[in-house]
């Protein structure tokens, strides 16, 4: 009960809720992208080798251009890298998906994922840095960075149900598709929250 009225107290600030809930959903991309990522590759070439290839690509680019969409986030605010980021990577995850639609050769995919992979939004960064600005009390942004914590284990058991799901009832493809429609609509959501928009203020 005691963690519960924590958690409680927490997420009792102005927007607070919202800007958590709607960084999980962002979240989900982590969880999702690099199976989909596997999945899809190697059902369009045939190769594991290739697929993991194509999903490495994404996590080499990721950690390299994190730091910079941090400091986009910085310096231009976090409302302006946030959009910026999602839809170039909707824009590089529909191209992905464009090239596996048409059957092209299979190391296309490579660079295609590295572009999507280098437009990651950096949620998890605007929303700390939400927690830090609207939330007075150290004891209480304690209690969201270890919620975030949990939340974001989390992701890595459900993301690969949902793009196991998502292959047993639809075409493969349709692993990427979604994982990108997942990424869009929680960062649109971010983008929106009041929280966010009063730290860009």
């Amino acid at each position: 009960m005691a963690v519960i009225a924590r958690y409680g107290s927490a997420l009792s600030h102005p927007g607070i809720a919202r800007v958590v809930t709607a960084a999980f959903v962002c979240r989900m991309l982590s969880g999702m992208v690099s199976l989909a990522l596997l999945l899809v590759a190697e059902d369009a070439s045939g190769s594991f080798a290739n697929a993991g290839a194509v999903s490495g690509a994404y996590a080499v680019a990721l950690a390299f251009t994190s730091p910079m969409w941090g400091r986009i986030a910085d310096r231009r605010g976090s409302r302006t890298a946030l959009a910026w980021a999602v839809c170039l990577q909707t824009l590089f995850f529909g191209l992905f998906a464009a090239l596996v639609a048409a059957s092209v050769w299979p190391g296309l995919l490579i660079p295609a994922a590295f572009c999507a992979g280098a437009a990651t939004p950096p949620a998890a960064a605007v929303s700390n840095a939400v927690y830090m600005a609207v939330v007075p009390e150290e004891d209480d942004r304690k209690t969201l960075f270890a919620l975030c914590g949990l939340l974001t284990e989390s992701v890595f058991v459900c993301g690969p149900l949902l793009v196991a799901a998502i292959v047993v009832l639809l075409p493969v493809l349709c692993a990427v598709v979604v994982t990108a429609a997942v990424s869009f609509v929680g960062v649109w959501w971010l983008r929106a929250a009041p929280a966010v928009r009063r730290v860009d203020r």
